[in-house]
């Protein structure tokens, strides 16, 4: 398992870019390309004339640039079945490492609702238990979500929310929810 650092270490490649972004930089490659074709001006229809660039030095580096960056794409894109397989053993325990202990979507957003007056309202006691709880787990799983961030994003780089770690957290128990009924507390 590599933990994800500020240096690049050895044998480790770059995240993929998401395929809207490829095609957007794609797009912006092929609109280089068709602009240094252009000889004098050209009648492009409802877009009345395009003109021949003026410093085509420009062009050609912002064209190198934009290849440069598809083709590193190209390059963190390619990973042999075999390291994907265990990209994905590793992320699902890592997943089941960072779990253990994290505070339930149910803990996390403690509102309840008055029936009487139809208001939302916070129960305070659990934000003050929650709070610090979370923050200890975030501090202790911080590696773990960082590298399991990184490689969602390498395995699935079309569905960000996969290394959202809020994606992933337990739902909690969805009972026992306190609400306050014409004035008198009461579970339900």
């Amino acid at each position: 398992m590599i933990i994800m650092s500020r240096g690049r270490q050895q044998g480790t490649k770059n995240i993929p870019m998401p395929d809207h972004l490829r095609e957007k930089v794609e797009h912006q490659a092929q609109a280089v390309e068709a602009s240094l074709k252009v000889k004098g001006s050209v009648d492009l229809g409802g877009r009345a004339y395009q003109r021949e660039l003026g410093n085509k030095d420009d062009a050609y580096r912002r064209l190198k640039t934009l290849k440069g960056i598809i083709r590193k794409d190209d390059d963190s894109r390619e990973y042999s079945e075999s390291e994907r397989s265990e990209m994905w053993r590793q992320a699902d325990q890592l997943r089941n490492e960072f779990r253990e202990g994290m505070p339930s979507k149910a803990a996390m957003h403690p509102a309840h609702v008055n029936l009487a007056t139809q208001k939302t309202y916070i129960d305070e006691g659990t934000v003050s238990l929650t709070v610090p709880r979370n923050l200890s787990w975030l501090k202790k799983n911080d590696k773990k979500t960082l590298e399991f961030k990184r490689l969602m994003r390498v395995l699935a780089p079309d569905r960000p929310e996969l290394a959202n770690i809020e994606f992933h957290r337990p739902q909690g128990p969805q009972t026992s929810k306190a609400v306050v009924l014409n004035g008198g507390a009461k579970h339900v």
